[in-house]
């Protein structure tokens, strides 16, 4: 009876593909699938840190300390003790006491005149996106402007 059987499937017309896929391969493709949507997803938010990093991979900084790269991180997601710190005490949001407009990051390390000097000495650039984008040089920069504007520890 086997032997009719096995016979029966060479000889049949109606064959049966079997797809298979290895544990590695479906692994890659979840991961695929999911990092796309992540990625998709993360396009269509609306945050200070989307404007600024426009994908899902990770931004390393080896070079920095912890509290170097707490403050980077501060700056980037847009919430700092210096800028937000009214949240919590109530009060009404900070003014810039050289332009007299709303202290946000933005301000601070692109517009204010208070800072051009020292923006130029450090090479900060005036976009946002690459101020505090991912370049290690600009991220040194960075610290050393801020180090040297004594906002520093303000972050």
């Amino acid at each position: 009876m086997a032997d009719q059987e096995a016979h029966n499937a060479i000889t049949s017309t109606s064959t049966a593909t079997i797809n298979y896929i290895t544990f590695a391969d479906a692994k890659n493709e979840i991961k695929l699938y999911s990092n796309n949507k992540w990625l998709s997803h993360w396009r269509k938010l609306s945050t200070k840190l989307n404007k600024i990093k426009n994908n899902i991979n990770p931004w390393k900084n080896p070079e920095l300390n912890r509290k170097e790269e707490t403050t980077i991180n501060r700056l980037r997601i847009g919430h700092t003790h210096l800028t937000h710190s009214y949240l919590m005490s109530k009060d009404d949001p900070p003014l810039c006491d050289s332009c007299n407009v709303l202290l946000t990051v933005n301000h601070i390390i692109t517009e204010c005149q208070k800072y051009n000097q020292y923006r130029n000495q450090y090479h900060i650039s005036e976009q946002i996106c690459q101020a505090l984008g991912p370049n290690p040089q600009d991220v040194k920069n960075l610290i050393l402007f801020l180090k040297k504007t004594e906002l520093y520890n303000l972050i």
